[in-house]
């Protein structure tokens, strides 16, 4: 009679614990908190056709808020854009000021601090230019990596880390935007504008009468996906899943084509 008395008190005491740990660790998943709440909230930076806000309405546009779009509209969820920057969008997924981000492209040091799903893209990194003279620099990095060269990009990017790595003798000019940084070529203050072919493409397209664009050998590029907070396996695994999926059936690849190569 003692013994059942005291397995009846223990499986209580456990049903307790049990009981009074599940809402510190519902409290700890981003993923229960977005699907409770309905919203989830997504960094995003000025770096058409990545991101782009319209001044007029304050919605954002480009591939990645197409993306999430599509992604959390199957849940039920409404997407949140919280405004940032490459430079400071690591720091705002480790305060919670927002619980992803698109197109935060995967390096060594940034996976110290914050964790990554499987990349939705590969994307060549390149520069642009305007003088025919630098034509021949542009061909390969050696070339580049002069400190009579001088680079805009923007700063805290995938791209400036990795065209650093490349030409670490030119110098660079980092500006807070791509939109800076194209300002920078276009008033003859800098030799080159470097990004993602994402960029390159579209701004290349828009100036043709003025601008080229190169790929310099050897050739380089970013595996492009999405981050978010550490210690978040559920939400990573459904992202991850979730992404691969929208890859698979050619969601994401046609959303990249729209931006990309918009009909005339």
């Amino acid at each position: 009679m003692k013994l059942n008395t005291l397995k009846t008190v223990a499986a209580a005491a456990a049903t307790a614990v049990v009981v009074s740990l599940s809402p510190a660790l519902a409290q700890d998943s981003d993923l229960q908190r977005i699907l409770d709440e309905k919203v989830v909230r997504v960094g995003a930076v000025e770096a058409y056709p990545s991101y782009r806000q319209d001044l007029a309405s304050g919605e954002w546009e480009g591939i990645y808020p197409e993306i999430v779009e599509a992604l959390f509209s199957q849940i039920g969820v409404e997407v949140e854009f919280v405004p940032t920057e490459w430079g400071t969008a690591a720091a705002g997924l480790q305060s919670g000021r927002f619980d992803l981000i698109g197109g935060f492209s995967a390096r060594p040091e940034r996976a110290l601090v914050v964790a990554f799903t499987d990349p939705v893209a590969q994307v060549p990194v390149g520069v642009a230019f305007s003088s025919e003279e630098n034509a021949s620099l542009a061909t390969n990095w050696d070339s580049l990596n002069n400190s009579d060269v001088r680079i805009a990009v923007a700063d805290g990017s995938a791209t400036m880390r990795m065209v650093q790595k490349m030409a670490p003798n030119a110098t660079f000019v980092p500006v807070k935007t791509e939109d800076a940084a194209i300002l920078e070529l276009e008033s003859d203050r800098v030799d080159f504008f470097a990004s993602t072919e994402s960029s390159l493409t579209l701004y290349g397209r828009a100036r043709a009468d003025a601008v080229t664009v190169n790929y310099p050998e050897p050739k380089i590029g970013q595996d492009s996906g999405f981050a978010l907070r550490k210690a978040q396996p559920e939400f990573q695994d459904w992202l991850t899943v979730s992404l691969n999926s929208m890859v698979s059936d050619g969601t994401i690849p046609a959303i990249r084509s729209k931006f990309l190569n918009p009909q005339e």
